[in-house]
């Protein structure tokens, strides 16, 4: 009976270990788990601030294409006019030279 009794501790033992084992194992796991989370966590607001960032930078760049095409168009609009006033004095400098 003692050899049985002493087989039986030894397979308890034996369980014991095997479950502290495993007990330690789950928590490495808990803990890689908790560190990859807040990783996850730190990109995530880093990508958040970069596409705020980014959005910002857009905003500043649309409104600075409208104002190089305002420009754009203004100056297109002088040139119409500096040509059609050209035009107009070279149509009169005919009107002259024909006329004398």
């Amino acid at each position: 009976m003692s050899a049985s009794l002493n087989k039986s501790e030894e397979a308890l033992q034996q369980s014991m270990l095997s479950a502290s084992a495993r007990i330690a194992q789950i928590a490495r796991c808990e803990h890689t788990v908790s560190h990859t989370r807040q990783q996850a966590e730190r990109s995530r607001i880093q990508l958040t601030l970069r596409v705020e960032a980014a959005a910002t930078e857009l905003g500043q760049l649309q409104s600075r294409l409208a104002q190089v095409q305002a420009e754009a168009a203004m100056a297109a609009s002088e040139h119409t006019a500096a040509v059609h006033t050209m035009q107009r004095e070279h149509a009169g400098e005919k009107k002259e030279a024909l006329a004398a």
